[in-house]
């Protein structure tokens, strides 16, 4: 992995481990739809800036945003169930059980991308599973 890809995913990490733990600060002062209302708000204007600036103008209207639709469909299902989930056990346990997500990722991307795992990475998705069984115990 080279250097950018490195701080890119540096960020990454930071920016949904805050994410979690504002979100439940939030949630609890505010109301769960409240402070997802509020924040989002704030991340559409970043993503607006973002897309003005980093855009490849690939974004074709008629029909290219039928992944981006169905992303945003997942991405609020996935919202709501964490802080659904927070407000019924601690943080300490939805978070690293929630950041479990990549193992449907990588999951769909072997069957349906064609993309190949090395056996360490196997072997990493096979571990990151089982941390997930003895984190809900």
């Amino acid at each position: 992995m080279d250097l950018a890809a490195a701080a890119w995913v540096l960020v990454t990490i930071l920016g949904y481990g805050m994410w979690g733990f504002l979100g439940k600060m939030g949630s609890q002062a505010l109301g769960k739809f409240e402070y997802i209302f509020a924040s989002y708000i704030v991340a559409g204007f970043i993503f607006t800036g973002a897309f003005w600036g980093w855009s490849t103008g690939r974004l074709a209207w008629s029909g290219g945003l039928v992944l981006p639709v169905a992303g945003g469909l997942f991405t609020a299902l996935g919202v709501i169930g964490f802080f659904s989930a927070i407000e019924r056990v601690p943080l300490a346990l939805v978070a690293p059980l929630t950041s479990l997500y990549p193992v449907v990722s990588v999951t769909l991307g072997v069957i349906f991308l064609g993309e190949r795992l090395t056996v360490w990475q196997s072997l990493g998705v096979v571990c990151a599973v089982l941390s997930g069984v003895l984190l809900s115990r």
